[in-house]
């Protein structure tokens, strides 16, 4: 892992999401024992980017996953995500363009009821 921004936890707690930088920008994923709460150190899914990923967060139900980064052709995307017993599979559902070069993503969250995302 290289240069670790920022670290997101399913709401059911199976699953950690780290965004980094570096020669693997994107967003890593790895499972979380129910049981012992221990980490896999080998990730289930690698979501590439591009450039630098600031920012990952969950829904509060746990079915989609938005990502904030450097990228001015997606510098906001939500991925729609589906468990498949041990797998994970990523469905892009929305990406916004940054057309402020200057002005990067820093934080993005979801509200309560995981119809809105807050971006900063």
């Amino acid at each position: 892992l290289c240069n670790p921004e920022c670290l997101a936890i399913s709401p059911d707690q199976t699953i950690m999401a780290i965004s980094s930088d570096g020669p693997r920008a994107g967003v890593t994923f790895h499972a979380i024992d129910a049981l012992t709460h221990n980490i896999d150190p080998k990730p289930i899914f690698y979501l590439q980017s591009p450039q630098l990923i600031h920012s990952v967060s969950f829904t509060p139900d746990g079915n989609y996953v938005a990502t904030g980064g450097w990228d001015n052709k997606a510098a906001v995307c939500i991925y729609k995500m589906d468990r498949i017993n041990d797998y994970l599979a990523f469905k892009l559902v929305y990406h916004h363009a940054n057309p402020t070069k200057n002005l990067k993503p820093k934080s993005i969250s979801f509200t309560k009821d995981g119809q809105f995302c807050v971006i900063s």
